[in-house]
């Protein structure tokens, strides 16, 4: 990142959105930085990624409802007159849509330290702009809910709508009673399943499916032996503690699965008392990038410091928003967890 400081030396004057385009990075520059803010967020290495040539991209979408399979395509046999025949119906294509939200931050930085050769300010500065993004991305990727009461205006997670705000359809909430008398890990794991049969045929392709747990369920999963990560000739393969990591990629009945602290900040309603996990295919959510990031600096000359104030441009939306009868503004592809003792 050594060009990052000969950019930001000639950022210009401090002025959001200058027309002049004044403060945005070259796209070598800007990819470098996206990368970076990827490898700390999870999701922007397992979501797709839309890259948006405008602030607005529409993304076309064929839906056929979650039990339907096969619906909105018809088959026209040969030989046979179909003319005049009214019950054809063709592929139901609808749009989803991005549209880049902006998400900024800014850090005062002496003068005297960013002449100081000895020490890069600068480069830390940017890595810790990377880290705080990439955060707040993460953050809103999985809890994000506009509108919340409690949530600040400018709260990363009144940006856009997380997975867990997609997951409101009450048919694809699975409700699992986790109980130490029972056992807590053949509780989770039960409820997992059951998940698993919830999404229908989203989520015949174990494979492509992911798996977010909190912190709570995780620890249960790290205190136990017996964790289902692959089945062998119809039967448990029993794993070592300390499986699942935050970030890392372990399976569980095959999906891959991560921890994520993120799942905590929901209200009571979208989460369980013991512990939540969100359920969908790897290619239901979508990550709109510009890859425009624009830095600007002004001189706090009273203060004898320079103000840095980045900005990216992103958006997050869901594949299969419930076209087919479904509840409105939900995802038939998303399934909330919800972990009760």
């Amino acid at each position: 990142m050594s060009d990052i400081r000969k950019a930001l030396s000639t950022a210009g004057d401090f002025k959001i959105d200058d027309p002049s385009g004044a403060g945005y990075l070259p796209k070598p520059l800007a990819d470098e930085i996206v990368r970076y803010i990827s490898e700390i967020n999870y999701c922007r290495q397992m979501f797709r990624t839309i890259i948006m040539s405008k602030k607005t991209l529409d993304i076309p979408v064929l839906t056929s409802g979650r039990d339907t399979p096969g619906k909105g395509v018809y088959f026209v046999p040969t030989q046979v007159d179909v003319s005049g025949k009214t019950n054809q119906v063709g592929p139901r294509l609808h749009a989803v849509r991005l549209e880049a939200k902006k998400l900024m931050a800014y850090a005062n930085v002496d003068n005297d330290d960013i002449e100081d050769a000895a020490v890069d300010v600068v480069d830390l500065l940017l890595e810790s702009f990377g880290e705080a993004f990439a955060e707040a991305e993460e953050l809103a990727m999985l809890s994000g809910n506009p509108g919340e009461a409690a949530l600040d205006a400018d709260s990363p997670r009144s940006m856009f709508k997380g997975l867990i705000r997609w997951a409101n359809d009450a048919t694809l909430i699975q409700d699992g009673t986790i109980s130490e008398t029972d056992g807590m890990i053949k509780g989770i794991e039960e409820t997992i399943s059951q998940a698993i049969k919830k999404l229908g045929k989203y989520g015949r392709n174990r494979k492509n499916l992911i798996l977010f747990i909190d912190t709570t369920i995780a620890e249960e999963l790290r205190r136990s032996r017996r964790i289902v990560l692959e089945k062998s000739n119809d039967s448990v393969v029993n794993q070592t503690a300390a499986v699942v990591e935050p970030g890392a990629s372990n399976r569980i009945y095959g999906i891959d699965t991560y921890e994520s602290s993120y799942l905590e900040y929901n209200i009571a309603a979208m989460k369980g008392t013991l512990g939540t996990g969100l359920l969908l295919p790897k290619d239901e959510a979508l990550v709109g990038d510009r890859r425009k990031i624009k830095i600007v600096k002004k001189e706090l000359e009273e203060h004898d410091k320079i103000r840095f104030v980045i900005s990216e441009r992103i958006d997050f939306t869901v594949r299969h928003q419930a076209y087919n009868g479904g509840v409105a503004g939900a995802s038939e592809a998303v399934c909330a967890i919800h972990f009760n003792n």
